[in-house]
């Protein structure tokens, strides 16, 4: 991986397998920053914002928390079969 440029990552957990975008300091780095994603998974928000923290000096890997088998259909993320939206709203808590 050559520094200073983004690149895809795959990597398993538990034996199922996802993917993730990784910029690399190209300098020393001061850090290194993992980078989350909303609802709707790993996008080109979280890619420029690994690049910013990259520009910055630091390493930042944006993760995905969904499987690498997902599809999108229309411009909705599908996951098995189901829109993601509808999926991931469950999981909205109330305010403790």
């Amino acid at each position: 991986m050559a520094d200073g440029h983004g690149n895809n990552v795959d990597y398993s957990v538990f034996g199922k397998s996802f993917s993730g975008h990784i910029e690399k300091s190209s300098a020393s780095p001061r850090g290194k920053v993992f980078i989350v994603h909303d609802w709707n998974g790993l996008d080109d928000y979280e890619k420029s914002r690994a690049k910013m923290l990259a520009d910055q000096g630091y390493d930042a890997i944006a993760i995905d928390l969904f499987l690498v088998l997902m599809r999108f259909w229309k411009g909705a993320m599908i996951i098995g079969g189901k829109p993601a939206r509808s999926i991931v709203t469950p999981m909205n808590f109330a305010p403790a």
